[in-house]
C-alpha cells in the first residue's frame, strides 16, 4: 500500500512548470475564441424540449453582448489576470449556453477544459496579473492536467467502442451514414473511396477509423510513442476532414494533445525533476 499511495502521489500531485502551464493556458484561451465566437454564425436556438427555457435562452445566448462578454473573459484568462477567478466565471457564464446547436461538442470539451485547467494557478509566468511574490510559487500539482488527458482518451475511445461492431466495420454504417447526413461531403455507398487518388474500400476505412481511434486513445500515454502518436492524429484529422465535417471538434481534439506535449514536469536547477517526484510519469 505505501508504495501504491507514493505512486499516486507522483502520478496526481507532482509540481508542475510555471512557463508550459502559461503556455497551454493562452492556447486554451486562443482556442476557445476561435470555437466560441462568432456566435450568431456558429449556432442555432437550443432544443432542450421546454419551450419556455428555449425562449429565454435564445434571447440571451444569441445575442452579441452575450458572446462579448464570453470574449472578453477569455481575453483576461488567456492574459492571466485572475485566471482562477476568470476562468471559472467564464465556465459559469459558458455553461447555460452549452444546448445551443452548433460546435457543440467541441465547446463541451473545452468547457471541460476549463474547468479543470482553472484549478492550477497559470498565473505563475507569462501573465499580466502576476502578483510580486516573496517566494516564487508553482502553477500546482498535476492532476488537473490529468483530467484533461483522460477526457482526450475517452473522446477517442469512446467513439473507436462504439464503432466496434460489425456492421461498422464491414462498411454498411458508413455507407448509410453518407447518404443519411448531411456532414458526410463524399457519398461512399459506392463501396469505396479515393483516398490521395487511391480507391480504398469502405469497409478498409472504417477498420483503419476503429484502429487509430483505439492508438489515439492509448498512444499518448506513453513518454516514446507522444509525438508519433500526435503525428498520427494529425493526419487522421485531415484525412476525415476531406469526409466528414465536425465543425471544430477537429481543433479541440488536436489542441488536446498539447496536454501531453507540453512539459509541465517542474525541473530542479540541475534539470532533474524534484526528489520526492523523480520517475513520474
Amino acid at each position: 500500500m505505501t508504495a501504491l499511495a507514493a505512486r499516486l502521489d507522483r502520478v496526481l500531485f507532482a509540481p508542475t512548470a510555471a512557463v508550459p502551464v502559461a503556455v497551454f493556458r493562452i492556447m486554451l484561451a486562443v482556442v476557445f475564441a476561435i470555437v466560441c465566437w462568432p456566435a450568431d454564425r456558429a449556432t442555432t436556438g437550443p432544443d432542450t424540449g421546454v419551450a419556455a427555457f428555449d425562449s429565454v435562452s435564445a434571447s440571451v445566448f444569441l445575442t452579441s453582448g452575450y458572446w462579448w462578454i464570453v470574449l472578453s473573459l477569455l481575453v483576461l484568462f488567456g492574459a492571466g489576470v485572475h485566471p482562477r477567478v476568470t476562468g471559472w466565471v467564464a465556465v459559469a457564464v459558458l455553461l447555460p449556453s452549452m444546448p445551443l446547436a452548433g460546435r457543440q461538442q467541441s465547446r463541451q470539451v473545452l468547457l471541460f477544459t476549463l474547468l479543470a485547467f482553472a484549478f492550477l494557478r497559470s498565473d505563475a509566468a507569462l501573465a499580466l496579473g502576476r502578483r510580486s511574490r516573496v517566494e516564487p510559487v508553482g502553477p500546482g500539482p498535476r492532476w488537473p492536467l490529468l483530467l484533461i488527458r483522460v477526457q482526450l482518451s475517452l473522446l477517442y475511445g469512446v467513439n473507436a467502442l462504439a464503432k466496434t461492431t460489425p456492421d461498422f466495420l464491414g462498411g454498411e454504417v458508413l455507407g448509410a451514414m453518407s447518404r443519411m447526413l448531411p456532414n458526410f461531403s463524399v457519398d461512399l455507398s459506392g463501396g469505396s473511396v479515393e483516398v490521395a487518388g487511391v480507391p480504398v474500400p469502405v469497409w478498409l476505412l472504417a477498420v483503419a477509423t476503429v484502429l487509430v481511434e483505439y492508438a489515439l486513445a492509448v498512444g499518448f500515454w506513453f513518454r516514446r510513442l507522444r509525438w508519433p502518436t500526435a503525428m498520427l492524429g494529425v493526419l487522421f484529422h485531415l484525412v476525415s476532414i476531406r469526409i466528414v465535417t465536425i465543425r471544430y471538434l477537429h481543433l479541440a481534439s488536436v489542441f488536446l494533445y498539447t496536454s501531453f506535449l507540453l512539459p509541465f514536469d517542474r525541473v530542479e536547477a540541475d534539470g532533474r525533476a524534484p526528489a520526492s517526484h523523480r520517475g513520474a510519469g
